[in-house]
């Protein structure tokens, strides 16, 4: 293969797991067949708990809604990974982890119904795919603020002290999961282009000096708001990519 083909092969590549990088819940991603599964099991397995219509009124003060406004608050920002690994490691209550993976797929896409986003014409997928779907409002997501928890990826450079410096870094975008990243986040991470943002890192920072110069994925608090510049107080750090390109 020429030079020239590889390189094409590898642009339209990369083009193509940015774009997936990019969908949302709004984009159609169950299907209506899929969701009617779903309700079912939800009638068998959650509603005890969760409320016949998912407003968290059902026998266990403890469960949450799963629709309207606290389901939009819990889960903003969240990939649709996310929220299928939670439901498959933590339910149903009192026997969670005994439902089959296409099972808690189905449940998901009842849960997305519920909650008024679209279907499309594919069914939700059991693969890395659910990573790259974003659960955000209708109008996107929230605007920021001081305290929420964010993630971003940018180009590690030099430090004073404990506070580096993250350059050319993309808008820093809500998360849920502060955690370092899995395998198959950090596949996502990868996809995300560099942007022009300037952000302030503080924490510590004995293991960032290995990823010096590198592309790496951020993760923490929001410290400071103040478009292009932004402060970060680390929970992650993980190199991407070996070159800032």
């Amino acid at each position: 293969m020429s030079h020239a083909w590889l390189t094409l092969g590898v642009a339209v590549a990369w083009a193509l797991t940015v774009h997936a990088a990019a969908r949302t819940v709004w984009d159609g991603v169950y299907t209506e067949a899929q969701a009617e599964r779903g309700m079912e099991l939800y009638a068998e397995h959650c509603s005890r708990c969760h409320g016949d219509f998912l407003d968290g009124d059902g026998a266990d003060e403890r469960a949450v809604a799963l629709e309207g406004v606290t389901f939009a608050e819990n889960w903003e920002s969240a990939s649709l990974s996310d929220l299928f690994d939670t439901v498959a490691r933590t339910m149903p209550r009192g026997a969670p982890g005994t439902l089959s993976r296409r099972q808690t797929l189905d449940l998901v896409a009842f849960v997305l119904r519920s909650n008024g986003y679209p279907s499309g014409n594919n069914e939700l997928p059991d693969s890395a795919e659910l990573a790259s779907v974003d659960i955000v409002g209708r109008d996107g997501p929230r605007p920021l603020r001081a305290g929420a928890g964010v993630r971003t990826v940018g180009c590690l450079a030099g430090n004073a002290g404990d506070v580096w410096t993250l350059v050319r870094a993309s808008l820093p975008v809500r998360t849920r999961n502060p955690a370092a990243s899995s395998e198959r986040d950090l596949d996502r991470a990868r996809a995300i282009p560099l942007g022009s943002e300037l952000i302030t890192l503080t924490g510590p920072v004995a293991e960032r000096q290995s990823g010096l110069g590198t592309k790496v994925e951020v993760k923490g608090v929001l410290s400071l708001i103040d478009p292009p510049r932004y402060g970060i107080t680390v929970m992650s750090l993980q190199r991407i990519a070996p070159a800032c390109q």
